[in-house]
């Protein structure tokens, strides 16, 4: 668990549920997460980690653009991976959604 230094000390990051709470188990047991895994990636894959990132509206500080493989490639992680999300609320430009950068995929490297 992360919790943020600076400010509340709310509950910020929570890591690798699925290996302790069986809710987050089966979640990443589900066919509608399994089996489109497999098709992209064409072979059996594994959970390299899991993480809960929690915020509450208004609140805390903010993620900073970054590249996770910039950061793992280090970890001795094979490129050939993917990330996940299931958003819980709606992901909005007001909300500060996601944003992918095309072609940034070997910046940082």
């Amino acid at each position: 668990m992360h919790r943020e230094q600076e400010h509340s000390g709310a509950v910020r990051q929570v890591y690798n549920s699925h290996r302790h709470v069986l809710t987050f188990r089966n979640l990443a047991r589900h066919p509608k997460i399994v089996e489109p895994v497999q098709q992209i990636l064409q072979n059996s894959f594994y959970i390299w980690h899991s993480k809960l990132n929690v915020k509450e509206a208004s609140e805390g500080t903010v993620w900073l653009w970054h590249q996770d493989y910039g950061y793992w490639i280090y970890d001795g992680v094979d490129p050939k991976l993917m990330s996940v999300m299931i958003f819980l609320d709606p992901a909005t430009p007001h909300n500060d959604c996601l944003m992918v950068i095309s072609a940034s995929h070997p910046w940082g490297r």
